[in-house]
């Protein structure tokens, strides 16, 4: 009973992708599954409850007579209870399956469950024969479906879907349960299975087409096919009849091409045969996406755009939201107070952030009003942040970034700040954090984070940590145990290395635990009276080891690593600072996460980077990370600043992918790479097709 109202609640315009189409088509639906049998968990057919909802189709008719019945509308959310109710009365009795129908779903379970795909199957088909013409039916045989694509028959799920047993079933109920099927998998994250369902169905009737076009184009891009995915929803454009659903539908492709141009390491690829339709919205996206890095150019970029493409469809559906939500992401505070350590010990990490966000400020769009700039010195005590805010106060600024030191952002939360404040590192878990006070830092927490993720994607769930001594190096002990545990991974060994030595070897041999097999060679010599030529054999149960290094360490680390036998077990390391076009082979096979403001791989901040390499030689040189988060900490304050609440969109910055929690912090996301010839270069994550 829940599934049928659920059904209704989405034809109604409570589900995005099945519409609304329009008022007519929901109660058609409805007025159906009235009219069928109460057998096996469907609707009963009471004349009297068909009577009923005929003559309140009438009156919802004349009631939304002279107004669009918008989705989630206070219309809808009457009349489905309304609905509701007239179902539930009209259904007085639900039997139970019977038995035989019972049996052969529990034994269907429980072969998926032991990966016997044939007998699901046979089982599957066998609930068919019993209710070929229900919609249970149309379940049963897409799920025959699945697990013949499980079982690696693709030519026989191709025939179940455009054989008898699906002309049985029915076109209606086929594609009624594909559409529902599909929504299912993609919510499950089994976008591959949903590619494969969708490659074995036939083409649906140009009148079950719209709500099967938008689960077909939904697939496409969450498999990472982008262009196919902009056809099927513009195929359903040209299909939709009424004004408002063609403009739902652009917004639906604009939603999912937005992300999919967010998540991507590079802008859109464009085919050379690309629909001139289809190519407009991807270079829309790939325009949306650089809004971020170079809001300057946008403008003359969106009037290129619009002189190659007139009268494209997204003018009026997409540009008009998007150029208010540019406007709001450029509007800065008037007065802006930047608390940085600018002397004394910490003064070479200020004037590196300084420089990245006055480069920030002279690329922003210059048809905006740019705020004014204070810059506050901190020193390195809590004594100079007290009088750096109190400045800060006296300037009448709007919005403050920093501190940068973890007491002193700890003190400025303690006076409980009277402006929004975006400090430059984590406020610590001991002191509450004030309204309207966000964390944006480098710290490997967010990376550790990510390399769990990669682990766990990748079945590399036990491994090594060697890390240095101090509170540090168990920080990060701690973060990758807690982010493997529910995983069921973690950590088999964690050594604590001395920094600044010219050998780890020692360090190593208890990492790998090669003592052993050092030893037995040895006694071996003796006994031989010979010098034996030997390899030391590390030991076998570590499916990755992961080194916290520095630049300097983690050249010596990575050669005796080597020289210990470690050539097949992966070895990660975390985001650094090296000197840009710089080689390392002693770092050869090393998968290190970094900032795409240091990788480049589409060359999006090679023009930003060029500029401060002439104006400032040295920063950009040797602390290219504290650049490029000032860069970003000064973009980020019109949207923390004009959009309430966490980002739902992240954003591709100088240091990562950008996106907020609803506790204030910034949360990045790094680009993977891999050293290759003494350079790093992308290496993204291959997932594993995922059944």
């Amino acid at each position: 009973m829940g599934q049928k109202l659920s059904g209704a609640s989405g034809v109604l315009g409570h589900n995005p992708v099945r519409g609304p189409e329009n008022l007519e088509s929901a109660w058609t639906e409805i007025i159906q599954m009235a009219d069928r049998g109460c057998h096996n968990g469907q609707l009963s057919g009471s004349s009297l409850l068909g009577q009923s909802l005929r003559k309140l189709r009438q009156w919802t008719t004349s009631l939304c007579t002279g107004g669009d019945f918008t989705p989630m509308s206070s219309r809808s959310r009457i009349l489905v209870p309304l609905i509701g109710i007239l179902v539930i009365t009209g259904c007085a009795t639900l039997p139970s399956p019977r038995p035989e129908v019972q049996s052969l779903r529990m034994a269907a379970r429980r072969a998926e469950t032991d990966h016997r795909w044939q007998k699901a199957v046979r089982d599957r088909m066998a609930l068919l024969r019993l209710e070929p013409a229900r919609r249970a039916g149309g379940r049963s045989l897409l799920r025959a479906t699945e697990d013949a694509l499980m079982a690696g028959r693709v030519g026989e799920a191709h025939h179940l879907l455009r054989g008898p047993a699906a002309r049985r079933v029915g076109p209606p109920l086929l594609f009624a349960a594909l559409d529902s099927r599909l929504h299912h998998l993609l919510a499950q994250k089994r976008s591959a299975l949903a590619q494969a369902l969708l490659l074995s169905a036939p083409r649906p009737p140009s009148n079950l087409a719209p709500p099967f076009l938008a689960q077909e184009g939904l697939v496409w891009f969450a498999n990472g096919a982008v262009r196919r995915g902009t056809l099927a929803f513009d195929a359903r454009t040209r299909l939709l009849s009424q004004a408002r659903d063609r403009l739902a539908n652009q917004r639906l492709l604009w939603k999912a091409l937005a992300k999919a141009v967010l998540q991507s390491i590079h802008p859109l690829g464009l085919p050379a045969k690309t629909h001139p339709i289809a190519r407009g919205w991807i270079e829309l996206a790939n325009l949306y996406r650089s809004a971020w890095q170079n809001p300057a150019l946008f403008p003359q970029a969106l009037a290129r755009w619009r002189t190659r493409y007139p009268h494209h469809p997204a003018e009026t559906s997409v540009l008009p939201d998007l150029l208010h939500l540019l406007t709001r992401i450029s509007a800065y505070p008037s007065r802006l107070a930047v608390l940085l350590p600018l002397a004394h010990r910490y003064a070479s990490a200020g004037r590196a952030i300084e420089v990245g966000i006055l480069a920030s400020r002279f690329a922003a769009n210059p048809s905006t009003i740019p705020p004014r700039i204070f810059f506050d010195n901190t020193g390195s005590h809590r004594s100079g942040l007290r009088q750096a805010y109190q400045k800060a106060l006296s300037q009448k600024a709007d919005w403050i970034i920093g501190p940068l030191l973890t007491p002193q952002v700890a003190e400025l939360a303690r006076l409980q700040p009277q402006v929004p404040v975006l400090a430059l590192n984590n406020l610590p878990r001991a002191i509450p954090r004030p309204t309207a006070f966000h964390e944006f830092s480098l710290s490997p927490r967010d990376e550790i984070r990510q390399i769990a993720r990669r682990l766990v994607l990748r079945k590399e769930l036990f491994g090594a940590m060697l890390v240095p001594h101090g509170a540090w190096g168990r920080s990060l002990v701690s973060d990758l145990k807690t982010a493997l545990r529910p995983a069921g991974g973690g950590l088999l060994s964690v050594v604590r290395y001395t920094p600044g030595r010219r050998s780890y070897a020692h360090d190593i041999r208890s990492l790998l635990r090669v003592n052993a097999s050092v030893i037995r060679e040895q006694a071996l010599a003796d006994t031989l009276g010979m010098r034996l030529e030997f390899v030391p054999e590390p030991r076998s149960d570590l499916r990755f080891i992961l080194v916290a290094a520095a630049p300097l360490e983690a050249r010596e680390i990575l050669p005796e690593l080597k020289y210990f036998g470690v050539n097949r077990v992966p070895v990660y390391g975390l985001s650094r600072d090296d000197v840009p076009k710089s080689r390392h082979p002693d770092l050869n096979g090393l998968h290190i996460l970094a900032m795409p403001w240091l990788l480049d791989p589409g060359s999006t901040w090679h023009g930003v980077r060029q500029t401060i390499a002439r104006l400032w030689p040295n920063r950009e040189r040797h602390e290219a990370r504290l650049v490029a988060f000032g860069f970003d900490a000064f973009r980020l304050i019109p949207w923390l600043r004009n959009l309430h609440g966490p980002l739902r969109i992240p954003l591709w910055g100088a240091t990562g992918l950008l996106s907020t929690s609803r506790h204030g912090h910034i949360r990045r996301r790094l680009l993977w790479a891999r050293f290759k010839n003494g350079r790093a270069v992308p290496d993204p994550v291959k997932k594993r097709p995922h059944p």
